[in-house]
């Protein structure tokens, strides 16, 4: 998230930023497949998880989606049989990515098949005209808002969590009130961080596509 603003800075053309997120939808899951041959079945799944350069393809595959909307490479759709599909069809294969299918894919394969589904499926609701009032109904404040807040909850959610879990060992207490405390803390976060930050982003080109 720190790095990739700089690295658009440096390439500056539609076709080289393609490119460039291709890459890091690739590579990441070439290594990833790699250390699960490699390395014990414990240490792979927690570096496949944590590491930095074995996750980039979740970041990369937003940006890439965005990228070729913007260039025009990848057009809404204008057919209603092509809204369901990709509408239905993203929806089960998100559903068909949660199945554990072997140690392989969970380890290493999973991740990139739910970043293709996720991005199947919501450019079926963004854009497809016949998914029109599922757009309007996840575009109600509270739905949007929780999605202006998203990152910072992804942020916050865990230490949250943990602490709570110190101070109180009765799970069925603590989840409930880290889940209110963590969009108390992100809503703060958010109006102190990534709101006033969305100046900065405007002078260097940030744009919707």
């Amino acid at each position: 998230y720190l790095l990739l603003p700089a690295v658009l800075l440096i390439f500056r053309t539609p076709k080289s930023r393609i490119i460039m997120m291709t890459v890091a939808i690739v590579v990441p899951l070439i290594i990833r497949v790699w250390y699960y041959e490699i390395a014990p079945v414990d240490l792979a799944d927690q570096f496949n998880y944590h590491f930095t350069f074995t996750r980039l393809d979740s970041i990369g595959a937003g940006v890439l989606l965005t990228l070729l909307l913007d260039a025009g490479w990848l057009r809404p759709p204008s057919k209603r049989f092509m809204g369901h599909l990709l509408v239905w069809g993203g929806g089960v294969l998100m559903l068909a990515t949660m199945v554990h299918w072997s140690e392989a894919y969970e380890i290493a394969w999973k991740y990139s098949f739910q970043s293709l589904a996720i991005g199947i499926f919501f450019v079926g609701v963004i854009f497809a005209t016949n998914y029109e009032w599922l757009r309007r109904l996840l575009e109600r404040k509270p739905i949007s808002h929780l999605g202006k807040i998203s990152y910072e909850i992804y942020l916050w959610h865990f230490p949250v969590l943990a602490v709570l879990l110190a101070v109180l060992p009765n799970r069925a207490i603590a989840i409930p009130i880290a889940l209110v405390g963590t969009v108390l803390i992100s809503e703060v976060a958010y109006r102190l961080t990534t709101k006033r930050l969305s100046a900065v982003r405007k002078r260097f080109g940030g744009h919707p596509t």
